[in-house]
């Protein structure tokens, strides 16, 4: 089942193509899809649906969940951040023994945030 996509899913789209140096037709390329998936969808002569979304934004190395809440095919939070998800689908992708590595930096940064601003809080 393909949807309509939002008018700011090709902004978005056009972003991350940029990002990467690609554009149509070699994302099409490397994700495996016909090019005509994507320029009807950017004609909005048909949508595009969640298999060839799941192969584009795997072939942009992005987590899927981001392109789908872009697609309006799932529900952005009042609050969200992609960055998020980024961090899900990297910390997805690290080899088991780098995890526990990932998780240790994060928390060390976190605590060293939180002194910073302790200490800015205690100057005020």
């Amino acid at each position: 089942m393909s949807k309509q996509l939002p008018q700011t899913f090709f902004p978005w789209l056009d972003n991350q193509l940029d990002k990467l140096g690609l554009n149509d037709n070699q994302l099409a390329k490397k994700a495996g899809i016909a090019h005509s998936v994507i320029s009807k969808a950017r004609s909005r002569e048909k949508g595009i649906g969640w298999d060839a979304l799941l192969l584009i934004s795997q072939a942009m190395n992005i987590p899927p969940e981001e392109a789908f809440k872009e697609a309006g095919l799932l529900p952005k939070a009042p609050n969200y951040d992609s960055g998020v998800d980024e961090l899900i689908h990297l910390y997805q992708q690290a080899p088991p023994d780098e995890k526990e590595r990932m998780l240790h930096l994060a928390r060390e940064m976190v605590k060293i945030a939180n002194e910073q601003r302790t200490r800015k809080s205690k100057k005020s």
